[in-house]
């Protein structure tokens, strides 16, 4: 059953996450941490991950580097990326390589990267989820308020972080 906003305005819905990590345990683990707030669909493969990413819009897409059939996260989230945009896109791996985080970067435009070993990846994963899929404040700070009114209306975290840098940069 549906909660109910604090304001009576009506059910919240949560936001869709979907889980693609092939070790069962640790899949099991995100999905247990992260259902409270989200509706979760936890899939091991590569293979799985495709089949069901355009059945619904996702808020979210986790995926684990290494994929059991032999694909990557990475592959994932390239799609997840052009498919779609609006969905935040976190990656863990187990690869502590800075090069490699920089090509993962680059390649997947991850909203959230970790290198975290699992106890810990399960409580930083949870935690990248709450604020990214935050809902918006009442009150935006007083520098945004003219860039989002005009431009982009959004209330994530990162969007408020990216507007800024660009407004410093600009300055």
């Amino acid at each position: 059953m549906p909660t109910v906003s604090d304001d009576g305005r009506g059910p919240l819905m949560k936001p869709n996450v979907l889980l693609v990590e092939s070790d069962a345990g640790l899949g099991r683990a995100l999905e247990q941490a992260c259902a409270p707030r989200f509706e979760c669909m936890h899939v091991t493969t590569l293979d799985e991950a495709m089949a069901v990413l355009t059945r619904q819009p996702w808020a979210a897409v986790v995926a684990g580097y290494d994929l059991a059939d032999g694909g990557s996260g990475l592959e994932v989230l390239q799609v997840v990326r052009t498919s779609l945009p609006r969905a935040f896109r976190l990656l863990h791996t187990s690869i502590l390589c800075p090069r490699f985080h920089e090509d993962a970067c680059r390649l997947a435009c991850p909203h959230f990267l970790t290198g975290a070993p699992a106890p810990a990846l399960v409580a930083e994963v949870g935690q990248a989820l709450a604020e990214l899929l935050a809902p918006p404040p009442p009150e935006l700070p007083a520098d945004l308020r003219p860039v989002l009114d005009e431009v982009i209306q959004t209330h994530a975290p990162v969007v408020r972080d990216f507007l800024r840098e660009l407004r410093a940069a600009a300055e």
